[in-house]
Order: structure tokens, then C-alpha cells, then sequence
């Protein structure tokens, strides 16, 4: 048994090796803006081995990524490209820890797998449920989020190609 409870703000959508924000190692403080995040719940009834919980935890992201890319969430630091969640993502599993009769254990947790299915369709499920309450809210409808995600794809376009030189 597999369910997920996903929250999706997208304010801080991003893309993998999007420019960066910030360049201390260390937090200069609270940063003013209200960021959006996708925050992911994953509970299981189902004890994992630890093999299995790596893998069941690259299943949730990578169906999160696939419900970004589903939905057309745009990098807000570069819109042509697409976001693969933004950039303060958590995910988390609840299963049981015990070993026994009592409990089902998933030894391996591949894409190959019944429970890999399980979570990977609960969280890309679940995920874009989130993201459409999201547009939803900010936009009205799709196709109001849609026409704006394409007016800023063609001026980020009209804008050229920006150096990898972090700003001074």
C-alpha cells in the first residue's frame, strides 16, 4: 500500500544547473522572498531495506520531475527550459522499520518493480494534482498559465543566450 500527500508552490521553479542564487557556502541570512517548494510524502506500510529506500526515493523524484515536465513548469530563472521542481524540494518516506511476519519487506525498489510502479504513479499523480490546484490559484485556468508560459518563453528567447559568469 502506497499513498502520497504532495504540497506544490512554484515561485522557485528550477531547472537542473540553473544559474545560482546564491554563492556563500554558508546562510547570509533569511532571503525576503516567499518561496514556492514541492513538498513530498511518501507512506508505505511496507518496511524498506535500505537498498530498497534508495531506490524508491530516486523513483519519487525522478515521478516528480515527470509531473514538471507533464504539466510544462518553466525555470523561472530560464524559461525555455523546463523545471524539474524548484530549488528547496524535500521528500520524505514513512514505512515501518520492523522485520517479521508482520511486515511486507521490500528488498529492491527498481523501476522493474511493482512498488516502483506504486510510488512512481502515486507521486506523478499526486504531484500534478498539486501543481494544477497551484496554477489554478495563481492563474485561474491552464490556459491562462499556458499563454503566459509561452509570452515569457518568447521574450526570454527574444533576450539571447546569458553568460556563465555569476554576478559581481
Amino acid at each position: 500500500h502506497v499513498d502520497v500527500i504532495v504540497t506544490a508552490g512554484l515561485s522557485n521553479s528550477r531547472a537542473a544547473g540553473a544559474d545560482a542564487d546564491y554563492f556563500a557556502l554558508e546562510d547570509e541570512g533569511s532571503d525576503e522572498k516567499r518561496l514556492g517548494t514541492i513538498n513530498t510524502v511518501v507512506i508505505t506500510d511496507a518496511s524498506l531495506t535500505s537498498a530498497a529506500l534508495v531506490e524508491a526515493y530516486a523513483i519519487a523524484i525522478e515521478a516528480k520531475c515527470g509531473a514538471c515536465a507533464d504539466m510544462g513548469v518553466c525555470c523561472a530563472k530560464n524559461p525555455t527550459s523546463l523545471a524539474q521542481g524548484t530549488g528547496t524540494d524535500c521528500c520524505v518516506f514513512l514505512s515501518p522499520s520492523g522485520k517479521g511476519k508482520d511486515f511486507n519487506v521490500v528488498k529492491h525498489a527498481g523501476k522493474h518493480t511493482l512498488f516502483a510502479e506504486m510510488v512512481g504513479q502515486a507521486v506523478r499523480e499526486a504531484t500534478s494534482e498539486a501543481i494544477m490546484i497551484n496554477i489554478r490559484h495563481l492563474y485561474g485556468n491552464y490556459a491562462i498559465y499556458t499563454i503566459r508560459r509561452w509570452v515569457r518563453k518568447f521574450a526570454a528567447a527574444l533576450k539571447g543566450a546569458r553568460p556563465c559568469i555569476p554576478p559581481r
